[in-house]
């Protein structure tokens, strides 16, 4: 189990009620699949990811990043018990969808640069930055665990 100081628990609220998540959802998986090109194999279904241009006017990506968001949502409502929370999502990425483990790091990269480029350093502050980047690994951490 994670403990959280108050501190962390402050700025993940803080830091999740200023998230657009159509917005930094579209951006952080847009993201993903330029940086990472060998994610796309994951969204064979989505159409066009030929180049950053389409993928970025991809309406199914847009779609697809505020699931991942409101995934994340969840993870913020139940930061006592994200493994738990997260059992689910899980086993569906591993046994189902085949997902490799580590792309899901990837993907939270990608999100805290959406989030750090959003919002700038006068709200994403070393200390945010430190609770948020805690925030993601734990949830990392939830999403690999069928894999482990």
């Amino acid at each position: 189990m994670v403990e959280w100081t108050d501190e962390e628990r402050t700025a993940i609220a803080t830091l999740w009620s200023k998230i657009d998540v159509g917005e930094i959802g579209q951006q952080a998986l847009s993201r993903l699949l330029i940086v990472f090109p060998w994610t796309q194999r994951h969204f064979a279904s989505f159409g066009n990811l030929s180049n950053p241009a389409a993928i970025m006017g991809n309406p199914k990506v847009a779609q697809h990043g505020k699931i991942v968001m409101g995934g994340l949502e969840k993870a913020v409502k139940n930061l006592d018990n994200i493994k738990n929370a997260y059992a689910n999502l899980s086993v569906m990425h591993s046994e189902k969808l085949h997902v490799d483990p580590d792309n899901f790091r990837l993907l939270a990269e990608c999100i805290s640069v959406v989030v750090a480029a959003k919002f700038g350093p006068s709200v994403f502050t070393a200390g945010f930055q430190e609770a948020w980047q805690k925030f993601l690994a734990v949830v990392v951490s939830a999403l690999g665990r069928q894999y482990h």
